[in-house]
């Protein structure tokens, strides 16, 4: 499908790449129409342009990887399948002979050989990190946190009418009892059906915008004054009642308790642009050719009739 100065890149690769990427972004829920395929295999073609130029700079730079490395790396591949007969299938599915697999993991322990040698060459100190904190404070904060007690009595959607007004009647049963000055951790503890039963519904704090809390299940929360008792309401795994117990503000995030996590991401960063500056000067210096307009993105700059070459290969991510 390609040339990396002369050196061929299979349309099986590009294709192996974008149904693997295909099937990770279709787990999330990702529906492909026929331009997103295509920018798909663009995109997987021109990762794998990148993988060569990078193998290519490190043999130039005399990087080598020993046999020994390269006999881990296959065992460590060989090791996610459970027995011999399965990494077999897999070989013969995947159209592979191990002389293919150990080439393959020499170029995958090279590209990261070279990664290594352009990475971390400005090392990121804390006088970098006080002042991406001082100027970004607002992404450095506590949330503002709830703590609540909940009665659960659990009922379906989907449930008979009669199961669900039961549920429904048992809740409200509950807090009334509550009203009537009744501990609200002993009510729980008797009727409802969540684990947390046994410490009297106790939830302890819930911080605004968790994503495993349920919408309605944070607005309720959030709404009802502290001491209050909430409203019967309804989620998806029954009918609920709550009390809120304690509420804390929003609050900024001490320098200190996000120094470390600050250095790692600045050094993320930095190490992410360090290496976009090695490819684009890779690429400028080498001669690629896209042999197979279909391999383009959707909508090239320029029209490409049989062969397209450019110092330059399509990016589409």
């Amino acid at each position: 499908m390609a040339e990396v100065n002369g050196a061929p890149i299979l349309e099986r690769r590009v294709l192996e790449v974008a149904a693997l990427n295909k099937l990770r972004a279709e787990a999330e829920g990702k529906v492909f129409s026929e331009e997103d395929e295509r920018r798909l295999r663009a995109a997987s073609l021109d990762l794998l342009i990148e993988a060569e130029l990078m193998i290519q700079a490190a043999r130039e730079r005399g990087l080598a990887v020993s046999p020994e490395e390269v006999e881990a790396e296959v065992r460590s591949a060989r090791a996610r399948f459970d027995t011999d007969e399965a990494y077999a299938d897999y070989l013969r599915e995947a159209q592979l002979t191990e002389e293919e697999v150990r080439e393959e993991a020499e170029r995958r322990l090279l590209m990261n050989a070279y990664k290594k040698s352009v990475l971390g060459q400005t090392p990121v100190t804390d006088e970098d990190a006080r002042r991406f904190y001082e100027e970004n404070r607002a992404l450095f904060v506590e949330p503002e946190k709830v703590r609540v007690a909940n009665i659960l009595v659990r009922a379906k959607q989907d449930d008979p009418p009669a199961l669900r007004d039961q549920a429904r009647k048992r809740v409200q049963e509950a807090r009334q009892r509550v009203l009537a000055g009744q501990d609200f951790a002993a009510v729980a503890r008797e009727y409802s059906q969540h684990p947390t039963a046994t410490r009297g519904g106790d939830l302890g704090f819930i911080p605004k915008g968790a994503p495993a809390i349920l919408p309605k299940f944070e607005e309720v929360a959030f709404s009802t004054p502290v001491g209050d008792v909430s409203d019967v309401f309804e989620t998806p795994f029954g009918f609920n009642v709550l009390k809120v117990v304690e509420k804390k503000p929003e609050e900024p995030l001490p320098f200190e308790r996000v120094r470390a996590e600050i250095l790692v991401q600045l050094g993320m960063m930095r190490d992410s642009e360090a290496l976009s500056a090695h490819l684009a000067e890779l690429r400028r210096s080498a001669k690629i050719r896209v042999l197979d307009p279909a391999y383009l993105p959707p909508e090239p700059k320029a029209e490409a009739s049989g062969a397209a070459e450019t110092g330059k290969a399509p990016a589409s991510r």
